[in-house]
């Protein structure tokens, strides 16, 4: 059975929205006299425009069908009635191959047609929630053992867990000794982690390493959450005049990776938020959908994102219509953290002491970035910590200058390093090549920066008297430690609305003569949903 449009008066090709419905052998149902009906019920209600002329089609792929019919002239069945007029006024069309259709004026078909009356005094409400969110294939050899201890690494990029109450469940790790531990010390579900970062956190397994590396093979799984700062709900709908539709949303609060904000919090039904389908939706904290087993285990089984669509008309043949089929939501996260340094101790090396005492005690060995002469050491490998006490593998050589900075992320990097750096959030310009010669650098941009938010600026130069490569050099803070010529004050106003830009200016002068330079731009912060926001950025070189 298929509802049509019509065409110059037959039915014509095009089928409405939900308005084809098949039915098998078994469902139809017959008589000798045409009292029993066959019902067709459509999967949806199928929406007539008012003043317009539609059909409806039935057909069947196989000639043991026969459906019932008056014709004028005949006698109707079981009576010795007369079929005087027709039943209804429109035509029935016959066809051999459901596209020529020939009029049949003197027949109409027997069928009951059957609409649906909405009530206007009530109003309907739909509920849509998140699906459980599939888990993550890692990168092949995505844990870190490390020799000597139970603790392992798991690289897994955005997985979104930034609470060390976060709950994971690891699986795929194949059948073997991984580094002296089994794969079933490390396949389970972990109810908390540590020393998190953006991209890993680390586990503790029943087993003991017995090396340093990346294992795991290729195959390994992880549960996630997915955090998002803009959610921008696309939920297919349409609101027919006396008809309305609302919208509101229930969302879960999430984590920043160095905010303090508390994860798995559903807000209330209270506390629901209007909303505009197809709108981007913001806030000031992060939320997140919570994978299975954190739903599980730290929100009582609660859904992370819960949509109340509030439905209502005053026409009883209209309701708006909500299509199931077409719904989802883009979420949209910002990869924003801040790298700190608590403090920073130096320490000299006489070639036999290897055991050292830091002015602070870490909460773990991975948090301490320790170079020597230059060098990056690797904790366990290279070093321990036992309280404030830092004990070297080997002792530093007679003279090796040590520097240990306690942070409060792994494998820290400063921002000026030639590569990368710990801060997720970075600009970097291309290397800009001078015609003449400079001595001096000016930067200025407008920002929008929250009391939760930093902008620092560094620069690298190269030319004259420096022969290296731009790309081979350090940079080099503005004003010691990236920060503006003058203190500004933290911008206020709506999270988006209304940004509150100021001007920021970043110089240097009484440089060495440099026909080369680079500018990079670093955002930290400790509310991912509250980043900086930059424009009109402009850099100068001058010859002071």
């Amino acid at each position: 059975m298929e509802i049509r449009n019509v065409i110059n008066g037959e039915p014509g090709p095009k089928i409405l929205p939900f308005g084809r419905k098949t039915l098998q052998a078994s469902e139809v149902t017959t008589s000798t006299d045409g009292s029993v009906a066959t019902t067709f019920t459509f999967d949806s209600p199928v929406y007539l425009q008012e003043g317009v002329e539609y059909c409806i089609v039935l057909y069947s792929d196989s000639t043991d069908y026969t459906v019932y019919i008056s014709r004028l002239g005949d006698t109707v069945i079981g009576s010795d009635r007369t079929v005087s007029k027709q039943p209804q006024s429109g035509v029935l069309f016959k066809s051999a191959n459901y596209r020529t259709w020939t009029p049949e004026q003197m027949e109409d078909l027997k069928f009951t047609l059957r609409k649906a009356v909405f009530d206007t005094s009530a109003s309907g409400t739909l509920t849509l929630a998140n699906k459980t969110l599939p888990v993550k294939t890692l990168e092949a050899n995505p844990i870190r053992t490390f020799n000597g201890t139970g603790l392992i690494r798991i690289f897994h990029k955005n997985h979104g867990m930034h609470s060390t109450s976060d709950n994971v469940t690891i699986a795929g790790v194949e059948a073997g000794t991984y580094n002296g531990i089994a794969h079933s010390d490390i396949n389970g579900t972990y109810t908390s982690i540590s020393n998190i970062t953006l991209d890993s956190y680390d586990i503790t397994t029943s087993g003991t390493a017995s090396a340093t590396g990346d294992v795991g093979g290729s195959s390994v799984t992880a549960t996630q959450n997915r955090l998002f700062d803009v959610l921008q709900p696309q939920i297919g709908h349409v609101v027919h005049p006396q008809t309305s539709l609302t919208s509101t949303l229930r969302t879960t609060t999430g984590k920043s990776i160095h905010g303090s904000e508390t994860p798995f919090s559903l807000a209330a039904t209270t506390a629901a938020e209007n909303i505009v389908l197809g709108d981007n939706y913001y806030s000031d904290i992060p939320h997140l959908v919570a994978s299975d087993i954190n739903q599980t285990n730290e929100m009582s089984g609660s859904k992370s994102i819960v949509f109340n669509l509030l439905m209502s008309s005053s026409n009883a043949n209209l309701s708006p219509i909500v299509d199931l089929k077409r719904i989802n939501s883009f979420a949209i996260s910002n990869r924003l953290n801040n790298p700190t340094v608590s403090s920073t101790d130096t320490l000299t090396g006489d070639g036999s002491t290897t055991a050292f005492t830091l002015s602070s005690s870490p909460s773990s060995v991975h948090l301490l970035a320790i170079k020597k002469d230059g060098k990056k050491l690797q904790p366990i490998d290279d070093f321990t910590v036992s309280g404030t006490t830092i004990t070297f593998d080997s002792a530093p050589g007679n003279g090796s200058k040590v520097i240990a900075k306690l942070t409060n992320t792994v494998d820290f990097e400063e921002d000026t390093a030639i590569e990368g750096g710990s801060s997720s959030g970075s600009y970097l310009t291309k290397p800009i090549n001078l015609e003449n010669a400079s001595t001096a650098l000016e930067v200025r941009v407008a920002a929008s920066v929250r009391s939760s938010s930093s902008i620092k600026c560094f620069f690298r130069l190269s030319g004259g008297e420096e022969t290296r490569r731009i790309e081979d050099i350090p940079y080099t803070a503005f004003n010691t430690d990236g920060s503006s010529d003058t203190s500004v004050d933290p911008s206020k106003g709506d999270v988006v609305l209304d940004l509150d830009f100021k001007d920021y200016k970043f110089s240097a002068s009484a440089l060495p003569e440099f026909t080369s330079f680079q500018i990079k731009i670093v955002i930290n912060g400790t509310v991912s949903a509250l980043p900086a926001r930059l424009k009109d950025f402009r850099t100068i070189a001058l010859a002071v």
